[in-house]
C-alpha cells in the first residue's frame, strides 16, 4: 500500500512538473511575436498531406513551437526538417519530442524566425498571426527558391495569391513563382 502511495505521488509530481514546463512556455511565448497555439492535428494533417513531400525535400516550420509540424514532416521521409522558435522551452520540448518519436532528420534552432535562411529550404510551414504574416511576405519573395512552397494554417499573406487551398481545415499553399 505504501509502494502505491510513493508511486502515484511521483506520478502527480511528474504531471505537476510536465504542466509548469508548459505554462512557463507558453507565458514566454506570450513576449514573443506570436503565442504558441499549436496546429490542431486535423489541420496538420491536412498541411502534411498538401505539402506532397518527398525525399528531397528541405522544410521549414517557422514558430515551430513544441515541434509537431517537423516531426511529422521528418516522419514522411523529407531529406531534413529544421523548426525555428525563439522559446527555448518549447524548443527543448520539441527536441525531446523529437527523440521520443526517434526522427532523426530533424533540427530545431533557438531563434527568431525572421533570422531563418530561406534560400535553403524548399517548402516552408507556417502557423503565424496576419502581422507576423505580412513581415515574413517580403522575406519568402526575396530568399526562397523559385518553385518552393510555403503551406500556411489558416492565415493569408496580403500580396500573394494561394495556387492551392482547403477550407476545413483552412489551409493555404503558396507556390513561390518568380
Amino acid at each position: 500500500m505504501q509502494i502505491l502511495a510513493i508511486f502515484i505521488t511521483i506520478i502527480l509530481i511528474v504531471v505537476l512538473a510536465i504542466t509548469l514546463i508548459m505554462l512557463i512556455a507558453v507565458v514566454i511565448s506570450n513576449f514573443t511575436s506570436a503565442p504558441f497555439l499549436p496546429s490542431n492535428k486535423k489541420a496538420l494533417n491536412k498541411m502534411i498531406e498538401m505539402a506532397d513531400l518527398n525525399s528531397d525535400d528541405i522544410v521549414y516550420d517557422l514558430g515551430s513551437g513544441d515541434g509537431k509540424v517537423v516531426i511529422a514532416a521528418a516522419r514522411h521521409g523529407i531529406k531534413k526538417a529544421v523548426g525555428f522558435e525563439t522559446n527555448p522551452i518549447l524548443n527543448l520540448i520539441a527536441k525531446l519530442n523529437a527523440r521520443f518519436f526517434k526522427v532523426k532528420n530533424v533540427e530545431f534552432v533557438t531563434t527568431n524566425l525572421f533570422n531563418a535562411d530561406l534560400s535553403k529550404c524548399n517548402k516552408v510551414f507556417v502557423y503565424l498571426l496576419p502581422k507576423a504574416m505580412a513581415k515574413l511576405e517580403t522575406k519568402i519573395m526575396e530568399e526562397m527558391p523559385n518553385g518552393g512552397l510555403v503551406i500556411s494554417n489558416t492565415f493569408r499573406f496580403k500580396n500573394l495569391v494561394p495556387t492551392q487551398s482547403s477550407e476545413s481545415p483552412r489551409i493555404l499553399i503558396y507556390k513561390i513563382s518568380k
